[in-house]
């Protein structure tokens, strides 16, 4: 009997010595902040890549054992849980006309700023499409603070704008058009900070914006409009 027991044993052994694969899981902790990637069956010393993706509005933290790199290398030689820790992103908010409002996701196109050009949208919490859309060049507004009160000179691009739609409508619009009389007041700031796992990270700011439009009857109205906004958004081919 002992010298079967020790034989079990040795096999035992000799099976967990020679296993070549181990599977390796990445999970959120909360999959409304953010999602993961690189979960999957590897062999063992191979060097992969897991990333934490945070939602708009939402940022990554850590990682469960405090490791904030992100992406993240690991060497695979066991079975393995790595969780990603999201929160709210703290600086995150939109005040339009007095009402604070929800942005649910921010995109951007691919298509124009492979040209240079911004062309973002800020997309808002509502059961109709409704949003919060900016526009810029990165040579000229790239970490620019603009005053909304200063048409631009002629260039080539796209000039600074903001502006708020409903139903793919514009309700109220500035923007740095040259040879229009400027009827708004406030800065806005655009900044391309860094690229977070494939997806470009954004600071964009509007403060004491005003802006003058017209009603449905042409009477005029100041509109007002307060951003702060700190985080990823997602690439598009064309907005």
């Amino acid at each position: 009997m002992k010298r079967l027991f020790f034989s079990i044993v040795a096999i035992a052994l000799i099976f967990t010595g020679c296993q070549k694969e181990f599977v390796i899981t990445v999970k959120s902790n909360d999959t409304s902040l953010g999602k993961t990637g690189g979960s999957g069956t590897y062999l063992k010393g191979t060097e992969i890549e897991i990333s934490a993706i945070p939602k708009s509005g939402c940022e990554f933290i850590k990682w469960e054992d405090g490791n904030t790199e992100n992406p993240r290398l690991i060497a695979v030689g066991e079975n393995k849980t790595y969780i990603a820790v999201f929160e709210k992103e703290k600086c995150f908010s939109l005040i339009v006309d007095g009402v604070e409002r929800e942005i649910t996701r921010g995109i951007i196109s691919e298509y124009d700023i492979k040209n240079d050009d911004y062309y973002i949208w800020l997309c808002l919490k509502s059961d109709k499409p409704e949003f919060i859309d900016i526009t810029g060049r990165r040579r000229f507004h790239d970490g620019q603070l603009i005053d909304l009160s200063q048409k631009e000179y002629e260039h080539k691009g796209l000039y600074w704008s903001i502006g708020y739609n409903v139903n793919y409508r514009p309700i109220f619009r500035a923007d740095g058009y040259p040879y229009e009389e400027s009827v708004s007041s406030g800065t806005l700031y655009m900044k391309y900070l860094a690229d977070s796992v494939g997806q470009p990270f954004f600071e964009i700011r509007a403060e004491n914006c005003i802006i003058e439009s017209k009603d449905e009857q042409g009477n005029k109205v100041n509109h007002t409009i307060e951003l702060n906004y700190k985080g990823v958004l997602q690439w598009v081919d064309r907005i």
